[in-house]
């Protein structure tokens, strides 16, 4: 439907053999087109989707940062971030690039949907895919060489009505849904997959001996207990991987606003917003200058998961006047601080989302 309705902006003419679409680099070669302007500094690669590749309408990190005197003093950053990308376009990428610098300092940003993106076959235009076959991924629907038009006139979606498709989805539909099994099943699979496609990044990079890390997005349609995010901070930990979420940012921000405001996210658009990626920076600021080691927190990944918790759902009470005032009220019946109380409600309100 994106193509039918948008065509202007989802018709691919001329695909990449490998990868289907890119982003700011040649096609083949995969040299960035800013490659030039390194010069003698070490350069600092930054991969994913369009979180990182960020929108028309923002500052990005590699606008930030390379006009950050600290940072670019012996530092650039090419940013390798290409709309539409999941965990599989971003491995293969990572592949086929990281190997034209001397010893970058890699950055994988990785958005939780990313997942679920691996999962597809098609998404805008034709895309690779990984398959798993037994403990080893292959590599399918490459090469990619028919434009839009011809791709989508020989292989057109298995939906015969798009229509009645939505019907069934909805909460008119008048037969139950049951998909508990089916969606479990779904989020087995997505694990499987990924871990797999995460270890071949993980592999890649410690195999040419580079510093990396992970920069993790989450998207904010999804409950800061989405099991997406859960899983990348875990795949991290549990490897030693140096990483930081933009939730993490967020959440330490001064200013207390909620995650999803508009001070952090762009409204009915989603993505990070030029002070969000501020944020962002900063962190990959000190990761660069500081080593990434700084991220790596403790051994204690439960106990880390529930304090992010707990300070998302202060914040959301904080961000609301009327529901502040409610637990102002309930703090001097009992006699004790707001601070208390707001800690209170907080771990009340995790136990109910249990």
């Amino acid at each position: 439907l994106n193509y039918l309705f948008r065509r202007n902006g989802f018709n691919v003419t001329k695909p990449d053999s490998l990868l289907g679409w890119t982003g700011f680099f040649h096609h083949n070669s995969y040299q960035h087109y800013d490659m030039n302007s390194v010069g003698d500094k070490k350069v600092v690669l930054i991969y994913g989707d369009s979180f990182t590749m960020c929108v028309d309408s923002t500052l990005c990190f590699q606008e930030i940062l390379n006009a950050d005197r600290a940072f670019s003093e012996n530092h650039y950053m090419l940013n390798y971030g290409v709309g539409g990308y999941g965990t599989d376009q971003i491995s293969i990428l990572i592949e086929n690039s990281v190997g034209l610098y001397e010893k970058p300092l890699v950055i994988v940003g990785m958005l939780t949907t990313d997942m679920d993106r691996s999962m597809l076959k098609v998404r805008e235009f034709s895309k690779p895919f990984f398959k798993t076959i037994g403990d080893s991924l292959v590599l399918r629907g490459t090469p990619i060489i028919q434009n839009s038009e011809i791709y989508f006139k020989e292989n057109p979606p298995e939906i015969h009505s798009y229509l009645w498709n939505r019907f069934r989805s909805s909460d008119f539909y008048p037969f139950p849904h049951d998909d508990k099994e089916a969606e479990a099943e779904y989020i087995k699979d997505c694990k499987n997959l990924n871990e797999q496609i995460l270890d071949r990044i993980v592999a890649e990079l410690e195999g040419r001996n580079l510093d990396f890390m992970f920069l993790l997005f989450h998207a904010g349609s999804h409950d800061v207990l989405d099991w997406r995010l859960a899983f990348l901070r875990r795949f991290c930990r549990e490897r030693a991987i140096p990483y930081f979420s933009d939730l993490d940012t967020i959440l330490a921000d001064t200013l207390g606003l909620h995650y999803g405001s508009s001070k952090y996210v762009i409204p009915g658009d989603g993505h990070p917003t030029t002070y969000a990626n501020r944020l962002v920076s900063e962190k990959i600021k000190t990761a660069v200058l500081n080593g990434t080691d700084v991220f790596i927190k403790g051994d204690n990944v439960e106990e880390e998961e529930k304090d992010i918790l707990l300070k998302y759902e202060i914040m959301r009470i904080q961000s609301d006047s009327s529901w502040l005032s409610l637990v102002q009220k309930k703090a001097v019946k009992r006699g004790i601080t707001l601070d208390s109380m707001l800690v209170l409600d907080a771990i009340y309100l995790l136990s109910l989302k249990e």
